[in-house]
């Protein structure tokens, strides 16, 4: 998830990798984690971009991510091995952050659809 991106942007990236696929992915304390079941809310306003990926609120059922075109309610965040993470162990201020070499690493990758499913392959890397 590139965190940079516009609310709207960041939202249809994350509900096209929603189930039955594994999910947007980003770190959040050192950690893999998908976010799924978003929605994006302008009711809050709109946050300056380096807020982007903050958490602001945290309520029993969503978390609260600050975007530059408003709130990004996500209701689910799960581990690598599809662990749910409860929204009490995360905090206020804390950061979802993807660094820019794994959205680099991103664009260098093509997905093939093969009869065994999705293979990830690497593609050739221009050279002057």
């Amino acid at each position: 998830i590139n965190w940079s991106w516009s609310g709207h942007h960041i939202e249809r990236f994350i509900n096209g990798f929603d189930y039955p696929y594994q999910g947007a992915h980003t770190l959040f304390m050192d950690q893999t984690v998908y976010l799924h079941d978003c929605l994006l809310d302008t009711n809050d306003g709109l946050f300056h971009p380096f807020q982007s990926g903050i958490i602001y609120r945290i309520t029993k059922s969503h978390i609260c991510i600050a975007t530059t075109e408003g709130t990004l309610l996500v209701e689910n965040v799960v581990d690598a091995s599809g662990k749910k993470i409860i929204f009490t162990d995360a905090h206020l201020g804390e950061r979802f952050f993807t660094p820019i070499s794994k959205l680099e690493e991103a664009l260098h990758t093509r997905i093939a659809y093969t009869a065994q499913g999705l293979k990830k392959q690497s593609t050739p890397k221009n050279t002057p």
